[in-house]
């Protein structure tokens, strides 16, 4: 998890310093912004499956003998 992260705010680091050198700071803006914006969402999309499926679990296989 925190690997995804670290490769993720690396990216977005270059990608940030790429397209203001390209295109200046608001048209990288445009760019770059719903594009972290995508990841973030499908971590925390990730993260609240995982919940779920923790949840699943517990309520139906945690006491079962």
């Amino acid at each position: 998890m925190t690997a995804i992260r670290r490769i993720g705010a690396i990216l977005v680091v270059l990608l940030i310093g790429i397209f203001l050198g390209f295109l200046g700071w608001k048209n990288a803006l445009l760019v770059v912004a719903p594009l972290i914006l995508l990841w973030l969402m499908s971590w925390d999309e990730r993260r609240y499956r995982n919940f779920e499926k923790e949840q699943y679990y517990q309520e139906h296989y945690a006491y079962r003998k």
